[in-house]
């Protein structure tokens, strides 16, 4: 979890060996549509820019118990 200013672009890295994704929403309500990496396979990042306060939540499409915020001030 994570706090940033509006306009603040989030860079998520992954260190891990399995691809990932980095998609906005829940696991229990689905993708929200904000933004969606695809598949960020091992070594490769994914970038985004919020530029409207609020909270938003994300998730792993391949690992739905990895969840994680974004808060935008």
């Amino acid at each position: 979890d994570i706090t940033i200013k509006a306009g603040d672009t989030v860079n998520w890295i992954n260190i891990d060996s399995a691809a990932h994704t980095v998609t906005g929403g829940s696991p229990v309500e689905g993708p929200s549509g904000v933004f969606d990496s695809s598949l960020v396979m091992a070594g490769a990042e994914f970038a985004f820019t919020f530029n409207d306060s609020g909270s938003y939540d994300y998730f792993c499409m391949v690992h739905p118990w990895m969840v994680g915020s974004v808060t935008v001030n």
